[in-house]
C-alpha cells in the first residue's frame, strides 16, 4: 500500500500549475492542472508507488485555469432561474447542504474552478445520519468510492428501470 498522504504531499512541491481537484476516497485523489506538469506528477506518483489512471478529459477542471470559463458561466448563471428548495442540496464546493438559491447559484460558480469534496460531502451526510446512498446514472463509480469511504454504508446503483425496482424492494 502506497502511502497516500506522502504521495499528495509531495507532488505540489515539484510543480506550480498543478492541482488536487477531487478527494474522492481515503485512497483516491484527482490531480490537474497544465498537461505536462499533470503527466510529470503522475511520473513522481508511481515512483512513489501510487497507481495512476488518467482521465480522458479535454479541460483541466476544478482548478484555477478554469475561473475565465467559470466568470462567462458565472453571466448565464445569474439569468437561470434558480428558486429556493425545500429538500436540501449537498454540494461538493463546500461539502454541505444548501436550500437557498444564492447559495446554489454561487457554489455552482465555483465548484467550475474550486475543489470538488466528494469525500467530505460523503462524511458530512454521514454526520447528519444518511446510511443508504442510492447512485442514478451509468456505472457504479460514486458507488465504490462511497463504498471505500464508507464500508458500512448501504450503497445500490440504479442504471435502468429494472433497477429502481430492485432497490425499492429491498428498502421497503
Amino acid at each position: 500500500r502506497t502511502d497516500y498522504d506522502n504521495v499528495v504531499c509531495t507532488i505540489p512541491h515539484h510543480f506550480q500549475l498543478i492541482f488536487f481537484p477531487t478527494y474522492n476516497s481515503p485512497m483516491q485523489t484527482v490531480i490537474s492542472g497544465e498537461k505536462q506538469a499533470v503527466e510529470k506528477a503522475a511520473q513522481i506518483a508511481k515512483e512513489m508507488g501510487a497507481r495512476t489512471i488518467p482521465l480522458k478529459v479535454s479541460v483541466p477542471s476544478h482548478c484555477s485555469l478554469m475561473k475565465p470559463a467559470a466568470d462567462a458561466f458565472r453571466l448565464k448563471l445569474a439569468q437561470a432561474p434558480i428558486q429556493n428548495i425545500k429538500i436540501p442540496l449537498v454540494q461538493n464546493y463546500t461539502a454541505k447542504a444548501h436550500t437557498m438559491a444564492h447559495e446554489i447559484r454561487d457554489n455552482l460558480y465555483y465548484q467550475i474552478f474550486s475543489s470538488v469534496k466528494w469525500y467530505q460531502s460523503v462524511l458530512w451526510m454521514h454526520e447528519q445520519g444518511v446510511d443508504t446512498f442510492i447512485e442514478i446514472g451509468p456505472k457504479n463509480v460514486l458507488s465504490k468510492l462511497i463504498q471505500q469511504t464508507l464500508p458500512e454504508a448501504r450503497v445500490f446503483n440504479i442504471e435502468k428501470p429494472k433497477d429502481a425496482e430492485t432497490v425499492l424492494k429491498v428498502l421497503t
